[in-house]
């Protein structure tokens, strides 16, 4: 009679206190960047006699707001959709 193989051990990976914080993080940040969103809107109509340094700052937070998010999206992404079930894509420095 052969002998029985071993069983290789499973490898248990707890992702809720990395990507899961990111996760939650990002859909809050989203929550508030439309609340930023209708802000910039009633900022752009209401005060259109402010100075250009000021409207071109207040259009670069947005601006920079907006890739936080695309960065945010991207790097949830790469790790959780599109390598899921890849273990060498966790020890990555995707950042």
């Amino acid at each position: 009679m052969s002998s029985p193989q071993a069983m290789p051990t499973a490898i248990v990976l707890n992702l809720t206190s990395t990507y899961g914080a990111l996760l939650i993080g990002s859909y809050l940040s989203f929550m508030l960047w439309g609340i930023n969103a209708m802000q910039i809107y009633l900022y752009c109509w209401n005060y259109q006699a402010d100075s250009r340094l000021l409207q071109i700052s207040v259009a670069l937070a947005m601006i920079f707001d907006t890739l936080n998010k695309y960065f945010n999206v991207a790097t949830s992404w790469t790790v959780l959709i599109q390598r899921w079930g890849d273990l060498a894509a966790l020890e990555v420095n995707y950042g």
